[in-house]
C-alpha cells in the first residue's frame, strides 16, 4: 500500500516538473547595461547616443519617470520636446524576449534656447472627413519650439500643446481652417501654418446614387446599421435637389422614417440628426422616438431641421420619422446623421 503510495507522489513529480519546462525560445538573460552615453546640451533638441550592446534586439529611452521611446533598433535618439530645465536620461537595452537590462546607463541634459528667439511655426496637415469622430491634426519642424498653440477659425482649442499631434472631438462636418503657431519662453511665433480639415458624418445621405425614379421601398438599407422605412413608395426624383444636388427624395402621399439599428451606434456620444425639407402647402410632422413631435410650416423654400438624441451608450437604437402633411409633394435631401463626443 505505502509502495503504490510512492509511486503516486513520484508520477506527481514528474508530471509537474514536465509541465514547467521552459520554451526553447525563452530567453531570460537579460543583455548588458548600455555605455557610452552622452547627452548633449542643444538649443532647440537634446541629442542622445550610446555604444550597441552586444546581443541586444533593442533600446530604451527613458526622460525622467517617463519612457519617450521603445524598442529603438539605433543607437541614437534625439528628445524633441527635451525641457529647459536639467532632466535626467536613462537607456536600457532589450533582449528578443524584451526582459531590459537590470541597470541602465544615465546622463542629465536639457536644451539652453537662447535670450529674444522666438520659435518657428512647423508644418501642420489636418485629416479631411476620414473619421465621423473627430478631425486629427499632425505637424513636424517647429525651429525652437518647446510647444504648440492650436486654433480652429481663429478660436484657440489647444494651448501650448506638448507633442505633434492634436485629436480635435468637437471638429465639424464641414472644412474648418486649423492654424498653429509655436510657442517657447520667448513667445509665440510671429507667423503660423494653416491647413483646411473637418470630421465626417457616421451616416450622410444624398440619394445622388439611385437612379431617377427609384422607390425606396420599406426596409430599404443604406449602412450596415441604416435603414429606412416607408409608407406611399417614395421616389428619386432629379427634379430639385439641395444645394446644388441633382437629386433628392419626393413623397406625394406617405411618409419615410430613418432607423439606425441592427446592432446600432457604434460608439457612446450625442448623435445629431439633421435633414433638408421643402414644401409648399401644409408642413411636416418630425417625429423622434426619443423626445416629443415637432411641427415644421411649409415655406416653399428648402429648410434645415436639427435634432439630438443625447447621450446614447454604444450599441443604442434610435429612429426619427417625417410625416409631410398638405397638398402638394414634399422634398426630402441631405439626410445624415452626425456623431457628437461626449462632454
Amino acid at each position: 500500500m505505502k509502495k503504490n503510495y510512492l509511486v503516486a507522489i513520484i508520477f506527481a513529480l514528474f508530471v509537474g516538473i514536465a509541465s514547467c519546462k521552459k520554451s526553447d525560445n525563452y530567453n531570460i538573460q537579460r543583455p548588458a547595461t548600455p555605455t557610452g552615453l552622452s547627452v548633449s546640451k542643444g538649443d532647440t533638441s537634446v541629442f542622445i547616443k550610446w555604444k550597441a550592446v552586444e546581443g541586444a534586439a533593442g533600446y530604451i529611452v527613458v526622460r525622467g519617470l517617463k519612457e519617450i521611446a521603445e524598442n529603438l533598433k539605433s543607437t541614437e535618439f534625439i528628445d524633441a520636446y527635451a525641457p529647459d530645465t536639467a532632466v535626467e536620461y536613462r537607456v536600457y537595452a532589450l533582449n528578443l524576449d524584451g526582459w531590459r537590462s537590470f541597470r541602465a546607463a544615465s546622463d542629465s541634459g536639457y536644451v539652453a534656447i537662447p535670450q529674444g528667439i522666438l520659435p518657428r511655426p512647423p508644418v501642420v496637415s489636418a485629416t479631411d472627413a476620414e473619421n465621423y469622430k473627430n478631425c486629427t491634426i499632425t505637424w513636424t519642424g517647429g525651429r525652437f519650439a518647446k510647444s504648440f498653440n492650436l486654433y480652429r477659425d481663429g478660436v484657440l482649442i489647444g494651448e501650448k500643446i506638448i507633442g505633434n499631434s492634436f485629436i480635435d472631438t468637437n471638429a465639424p462636418t464641414t472644412p474648418a481652417e486649423y492654424r498653429i503657431f509655436s510657442v517657447n519662453d520667448n513667445g509665440a511665433s510671429l507667423t503660423y501654418s494653416k491647413d483646411m480639415g473637418s470630421k465626417g458624418f457616421f451616416y450622410n445621405e444624398t440619394f445622388e446614387d439611385l437612379s431617377d425614379g427609384f422607390v425606396l421601398a420599406p426596409w430599404t438599407f443604406r449602412a450596415p446599421t441604416v435603414g429606412y422605412y416607408t409608407e406611399g413608395t417614395p421616389t428619386v426624383t432629379s427634379s430639385e435637389g439641395f444645394g446644388g444636388s441633382s437629386k433628392c427624395l419626393q413623397i406625394i402621399s406617405g411618409k419615410a422614417q430613418l432607423l439606425c439599428d441592427w446592432g446600432g451606434v457604434p460608439e457612446k456620444g450625442n448623435y445629431k440628426i439633421s435633414v433638408e425639407v421643402k414644401k409648399s402647402q401644409g408642413g411636416f410632422w418630425m417625429v423622434p422616438n426619443f423626445s416629443g413631435a415637432q411641427h415644421l410650416d411649409a415655406t416653399g423654400a428648402w429648410t434645415k431641421f436639427d435634432i439630438e438624441t443625447g447621450v446614447i451608450d454604444k450599441g443604442a437604437t434610435f429612429n426619427f420619422k417625417i410625416e409631410p402633411h398638405g397638398d402638394g409633394p414634399a422634398l426630402i435631401d441631405n439626410w445624415s446623421i452626425e456623431y457628437l463626443a461626449p462632454n
